[in-house]
């Protein structure tokens, strides 16, 4: 398949999970309207979990940090 036959899709913002989560919907409306291979969907939607686990411990660990700070903050008072 050369780069002339490869269909260029617009990927929405990933920045948020609510943004990813709406990314995973429009994976799964493609497949399941055909536009799309259901193991392509598969994949996709396995990618879109990872980013997802990884998002939620970067945020975790911010407000642990956060929390911490505040914590240090008043044992030094």
């Amino acid at each position: 398949m050369d780069n002339s036959q490869i269909k260029r899709v617009r990927i929405g913002n990933l920045k948020t999970i609510g943004d990813l989560g709406k990314e995973m919907r429009r994976v799964y409306r493609q497949a399941h309207t055909g536009e799309i291979p259901v193991d392509h969907m598969s994949r996709y939607v396995n990618a879109l979990n990872i980013i997802i686990g990884a998002t939620r411990e970067h945020e975790l660990e911010a407000r642990i940090n956060e929390l911490e700070s505040l914590l240090q903050g008043d044992k030094a008072a």
